[in-house]
């Protein structure tokens, strides 16, 4: 047995001796709604992390579980012994990636160390939302705040099409898919011709609003169209060796650019770069203050659309220990509109059900839609989210907007209108 290996039993085997098996992590997690099966919640990958430390079972039979969790991470603040099992199924993921893992993770990891992006999207894919803008390159504006999308948004025009082809043909097909891509990463680069052209609009539109709400505010900022991707799923993947030389090369592409600040657009992105990096590059929190967009809005003027909105929270921005939750983007939305949050919101928040939508897509999506009655329960005008995984996975029937599309409308940049909301991707239920 490796070090490695040697190294993550002995964090499992002490996560599962702090258990006291009292189920109140149950009670909080989405994915044993979801499933209603024990070993697919917090106390059943607990459990099962024990017998994995203790050689009973073994990561190619028990990984599932594992795979299933989506990292929102309410059951840790549930729990009276602060077990965190999202670094609990994330170090089982680290297992399983040097002992034969999930084909469509290793698929995914392959494309990202082998093509630089999860899906093998190039600079026009990643970059044309910004055309047109005038958004000055790094070099043209040194110094200036670098706008960092982390590929977030355009990915998810992807998802949606690769969603809907499971819908048509099952599960088996894009299995087999997988296999073929993990030995073949540029295969996966097939996956763009289901790209859903309604989500590609929508998405694209999204970051061009947030564009132009910087500069409304009066942020000067750079943009840089070769941006590379930082690295999110093989963080996610439990990928710890291939993330944290992919870390260290995104860390020195940020100190080529010049720029001391990064602004992110999306909640994964925000959490990886402000929590995760300092952890594999040493000093990084030092050099770079990383910022979420919305925490740059406070001096916009915006104006009352007198309308509701149900507000889902991103668990990136709100389930995390006190002092440290991002509430920028609820705060600007009342002042834009009458703000209804469900009850399971905040750090009990009820996750969207990503971002295993890929990986396993019935659960993402028995969790989505769960979410989804309880948000249109609320009886809002509009459901509003500031994630692309959130919005992927909500938007049952076109009535769920990103957050940016209702700011850009009150601060007068563009209509809010019955016509704008009907373009936007529909996902079946």
């Amino acid at each position: 047995m490796g070090d490695e290996a040697r190294e993550v039993l002995d964090e499992l085997s002490s996560a599962a001796s702090r258990c006291a098996l009292c189920g109140f992590c149950q009670a909080v997690c989405p994915t044993i709604v979801a499933t209603g099966r024990e070993s697919h919640g917090p106390r059943g990958r607990v459990l099962i992390a024990g017998a994995l430390a203790r050689g009973e079972l073994q990561p190619a039979s028990s990984a599932d579980p594992f795979y299933t969790c989506l990292g929102c991470r309410a059951c840790y603040y549930a729990c009276p012994a602060g077990i965190d099992v999202w670094e609990l199924s994330r170090e089982v993921r680290r297992l399983g990636a040097s002992r034969g893992e999930d084909p469509l993770a290793s698929a995914i990891s392959s494309a990202i160390s082998g093509l630089g992006d999860p899906l093998g999207l190039g600079e026009h894919e990643v970059s044309r939302w910004s055309e047109g803008l005038g958004i000055p390159l790094p070099g043209e504006a040194p110094g200036r705040p670098l706008l960092i999308t982390g590929h977030m948004y355009q990915l998810m025009s992807y998802v949606v099409g690769l969603s809907g082809l499971r819908e048509s043909i099952g599960e088996g097909p894009l299995r087999a898919f997988a296999h073929a891509a993990a030995a073949a990463p540029r295969l996966l680069s097939l996956s763009k011709v289901f790209v859903d052209r309604r989500a590609a609009a929508a998405y694209e539109g999204y970051l061009r609003n947030m564009a132009s709400l910087l500069r409304a505010a009066g942020v000067e900022f750079s943009y840089d169209p070769h941006e590379p991707y930082p690295g999110t799923l093989l963080y996610e993947l439990g990928h710890d060796e291939e993330f944290s030389h992919y870390a260290r090369s995104f860390a020195d592409y940020l100190r080529r650019s010049g720029t001391q600040r990064v602004i992110t657009v999306d909640p994964h992105t925000y959490d990886l770069l402000s929590s995760v990096y300092p952890r594999y590059v040493d000093g990084f929190d030092r050099e770079f203050e990383v910022l979420h967009y919305s925490e740059l809005l406070g001096g916009l003027r915006l104006r009352d659309l007198g309308m509701t909105v149900a507000y889902h929270e991103p668990c990136h921005l709100v389930v995390r220990d006190e002092g440290d939750q991002l509430n920028a983007v609820g705060d600007l939305l009342g002042r834009s509109a009458k703000v209804v949050y469900s009850p399971r919101s905040g750090r009990r928040n009820f996750c969207c059900g990503g971002p295993v939508e890929l990986l396993r897509g019935d659960v993402a999506a028995a969790v989505s839609t769960r979410r989804f009655r309880e948000l249109k329960g609320l009886g809002a005008d509009l459901i509003v989210t500031a994630c692309p995984i959130c919005h992927a996975n909500l938007n049952k029937d076109g009535s769920v907007v990103d957050a940016s599309e209702v700011l850009a409308a009150a601060a007068g940049l563009r209509p809010l209108g019955h016509e704008g909301r009907g373009s936007r991707p529909v996902r079946a239920t």
